[in-house]
């Protein structure tokens, strides 16, 4: 939703041009477009509400989607905290934030990846790991995490992946 930020001043100051102007008509074309700014002015508060981050929880209901990862972050950052640092991480876009302090860090399935960690309740955002889930299952040992979030951890390395099961235990 933020690429569009780029656009919105020149559609804003076109459409305020271009209001001033119908406005500024004289007889019958003025009465066909008075009405036109308030029109507007609603459509722009739906849309609003439709598809900007202005009322997520909104957006969700609407698509039937399952709990956004806010609502569990509390319980998502007790299971980053359980990974060490020093690991390279492999997330999808909604964990990925949570993630930016790490070095080695991969918002698609990498081999390179000690540790894959999704979450269960978006799917959807866990696109490419999908893609890539029969390799994953076969190369990472899953540790499940309460609340629907998935830790896979490299097959080579048990030793911290009973590590991790350990430290998981929320």
């Amino acid at each position: 939703q933020h690429y569009s930020a780029l656009i919105i001043p020149v559609i804003f100051i076109s459409l305020t041009m271009g209001l001033s102007r119908i406005l500024s008509m004289k007889g019958g074309a003025k009465r066909i477009f008075r009405h036109l700014p308030v029109l507007i002015l609603i459509l722009t508060i739906g849309a609003s509400l439709a598809w900007s981050p202005v009322v997520p929880p909104l957006q969700y209901a609407l698509e039937g989607k399952a709990v956004p990862t806010w609502n569990h972050a509390p319980l998502l950052h007790q299971v980053i905290d359980a990974i060490p640092e020093d690991i390279p991480v492999a997330a999808p876009m909604n964990i990925l934030p949570f993630l930016t302090n790490r070095h080695d860090l991969f918002m698609k399935y990498s081999p390179e990846a000690s540790v894959i960690l999704l979450d269960d309740h978006l799917p959807e955002d866990a696109g490419v790991f999908m893609e890539e889930i029969d390799v994953i299952r076969k190369e990472y040992t899953l540790i499940p995490a309460p609340d629907g979030i998935s830790v896979y951890v490299r097959n080579d390395q048990a030793a911290r992946a009973e590590q991790l099961r350990e430290r998981i235990r929320i």
